[in-house]
């Protein structure tokens, strides 16, 4: 079993290749993998739940319901959510300070940059 971290830092209005990160986090269970889902700076925005049909962007929630089933786990970098005001966050979503992500990163296996 491998650890892996997927690490998000962009916005997930701007592209879909967040959609394919969340995507990817649920398959890498599939081998057995220990998947966690890091968002960083702009990438804390995922972390927020918001309507992305409304601006003709897909939907993420349909792969993030089985990530409690599976094991994955999504943390927010604390820093960031303060920064930007997010005060709400998606159901499961963790918040961390940012040296406890640092930390996961280095401990990490594989990381996956998105």
């Amino acid at each position: 079993m491998k650890s892996v971290v997927i690490l998000l830092r962009h916005t997930p209005l701007n592209h879909i290749k967040n959609l394919e990160a969340f995507r990817l986090g649920l398959g890498l269970t599939l081998g057995h993998n220990e998947v966690v889902v890091a968002m960083l700076d702009e990438g804390v925005f995922n972390a927020a739940p918001f309507r992305p049909g409304v601006v003709d962007r897909p939907e993420v929630d349909e792969f993030l319901g089985y990530y409690g089933d599976v094991g994955v786990r999504m943390v927010a970098e604390r820093e960031s959510v303060e920064r930007f005001g997010l005060g709400t966050l998606r159901g499961g979503v963790e918040v961390l300070d940012r040296k406890s992500i640092v930390d996961a990163l280095r401990q990490a296996d594989v990381v996956i940059p998105f």
